[in-house]
C-alpha cells in the first residue's frame, strides 16, 4: 500500500472501488425503487380521490397499518395455512409428476396413453380446473387447494 493510501484508508475514507460499486447499485436498483414508491403513491391517492370502498381494494396505509397493528395472530395463522396448503400440494404435485414420468419414459404403452391425457390436462386454464375442484372437494377444505397447486407442479415435474 502507498503511504496515500495508507493514510486515506487509516482517517476512515472509503476507497475509489467501493464508491464505484456502490453507485452502480444504486443506478441499477433505483430505477425499480421509484416505480414501485410511485406505483404505491398512485395507488394510495387512487383509492382516496375514487372513493373506493376499503374491502374491495384497501389502499397501502390500511394494509401497512393491519400488518404493524395489533392482528398479528390472524396473519401468522393465515400464513402457516399457506404454507401448509402449498407444501403439500408441492409434495403431491412431484410425487405424482415423478411416478408418471417415469411409467411414461420406461413403458410405450403407458406413455401412448398418459401423455396425451397430461398435455390435455396441461391445456386446461388453471382457473377453470380450480371451480371444478372447489366444486368436488368444497371451496374451504384446504385439500382443494392442495389439489390445485399440485396440477401446477405436476406436468413440469412429469416432463
Amino acid at each position: 500500500m502507498t503511504g496515500a493510501a495508507s493514510a486515506g484508508a487509516q482517517a476512515g475514507l472509503a476507497p475509489a472501488g467501493w464508491t464505484r460499486r456502490v453507485s452502480r447499485r444504486v443506478r441499477y436498483y433505483l430505477p425499480a425503487v421509484l416505480v414501485g414508491v410511485i406505483g404505491l403513491a398512485v395507488w394510495e391517492v387512487g383509492m382516496r380521490a375514487l372513493d373506493i370502498q376499503a374491502f374491495i381494494l384497501p389502499p397501502p396505509s390500511s394494509i401497512l397499518a393491519e400488518l404493524t397493528g395489533g392482528s398479528t395472530q390472524a396473519l401468522t395463522t393465515a400464513g402457516i395455512n399457506t404454507i401448509v396448503e402449498a407444501l403439500g400440494g408441492l409434495a403431491m404435485g412431484v410425487a405424482a409428476g415423478l411416478v408418471v414420468g417415469f411409467a411414461t419414459a420406461h413403458w410405450v404403452g403407458v406413455r401412448s396413453v398418459l401423455l396425451p391425457v397430461a398435455i390435455a390436462a396441461n391445456a386446461v386454464p388453471i382457473i377453470a380446473f380450480a371451480l371444478i375442484v372447489n366444486n368436488w372437494f368444497g371451496s374451504l377444505n384446504p385439500l382443494s387447494r392442495m389439489v390445485i397447486a399440485a396440477v401446477l407442479v405436476f406436468f413440469p415435474v412429469m416432463i
